[in-house]
């Protein structure tokens, strides 16, 4: 099984440096290690490439959604994500 997570926090200086999120994406990273299954990571805030991400999502069986815990659902920084996503397929 190939996992894809993707954290999907945005850094707020001061107030939310993103110090859970990382710490729950490495926790899974961790678990499916271990278990041998590979795992590949995309941190929408430090960037990426839509066709890339394409890639990975199809390659991947498990896509986990990193989010931060203040959203009652994805941040904007993802639904942006999704719709270059969508416009690359």
């Amino acid at each position: 099984m190939k996992i894809l997570s993707i954290n999907t926090h945005l850094t707020y200086p001061g107030w939310s440096e993103g110090k859970l999120n990382l710490a729950f994406v490495n926790l899974a990273k961790a678990f499916f290690a271990e278990r041998g299954y590979p795992g590949v990571e995309t941190f929408v805030e430090r960037g990426y490439d839509p066709e890339e991400e394409v890639k990975k999502h199809a390659a991947a069986d498990l896509v986990i959604l990193q989010t931060s815990v203040n959203w009652f659902s994805a941040p904007w920084i993802y639904k942006n994500t999704r719709t270059r996503f969508s416009m690359s397929v």
